[in-house]
């Protein structure tokens, strides 16, 4: 500053001078650069350069890190994809129409319902509804079509195999030994998480047939699926062996 201050008035006049345009060019530039920048981001077009060599099949590109599909739809932003199914409302009113014939008691009509329902969707949940509705029209043979054509469909579903087991038992004339190959066959189907409703509920089938030593074997099996419940299971056990 002293230094700045022993200059005559020419020479402190040039240096000001300089330091003005200084700011100056430094400001221009700082805004060039700037009104580039959203000019690019906003309304300018992105072009990329495209090496001749490289594969240009493929569909995919990176964005911050992730794969795009670019053959996938485009989505409005904020929007979600929205999957349509033109046959859902129809499959969805033969269904509840189906359901309101079998409340009313109207067993034929319901079946013409459900068998609509079925040209708009293979669905286990139609036939698991059939086959309630054939087994109270005592119509055993369509009723167990149904009920298999329900698991081929939902083979994991421990319900339907309990639903099919019990039928077979109470409705038809099957041995012990087809139910038991029912049974096992269903074992290595279901969820591992549900596995344990089957075995229950075979245990009280196989009791019904006298089986107990097998009812017992069940009992101990469904305290290893399901530990939490052994107490309950246990008290099965005892009272069967003290039969």
């Amino acid at each position: 500053m002293d230094k700045f201050n022993n200059l005559n008035q020419e020479e402190k006049r040039n240096i000001i001078i300089a330091l003005v345009a200084i700011v100056l060019i430094v400001g221009g530039i700082v805004y060039a650069n700037v009104k580039n920048k959203n000019t690019s981001g906003i309304n300018a077009p992105v072009v990329e350069e495209v090496d001749e060599n490289t594969n240009t099949d493929t569909n995919t590109e990176v964005e911050d890190g992730v794969e795009v599909d670019e053959g996938a739809p485009s989505v409005e932003a904020g929007k979600p994809a929205v999957v349509s199914d033109p046959n859902k409302p129809k499959f969805d009113l033969a269904l509840k129409n189906g359901q309101d014939a079998f409340l009313a008691g109207n067993y034929a009509q319901a079946i013409v319902y459900y068998n609509q329902a079925l040209t708009y969707k293979n669905s286990d949940v139609v036939y698991v509804r059939l086959h309630t509705t054939y087994n109270i029209q005592g119509n055993t043979v369509e009723a167990i079509k149904a009920i298999d054509t329900a698991i081929k469909l939902n083979p994991k579903y421990t319900d339907y195999w309990n639903t099919k087991i019990v039928f077979m038992d109470e409705k038809t004339s099957a041995s012990y030994a087809e139910l038991k190959a029912v049974y096992s066959e269903a074992l290595g189907k279901v969820e591992a998480r549900t596995k344990v409703n089957l075995v229950t509920s075979f245990a009280v089938i196989t009791e019904k047939n006298g089986q107990t030593g097998d009812a017992i074997s069940l009992w101990e099996y469904a305290k290893n699926l399901y530990p939490t419940n052994s107490s309950v299971y246990q008290a099965e056990i005892d009272r069967l062996k003290a039969i």
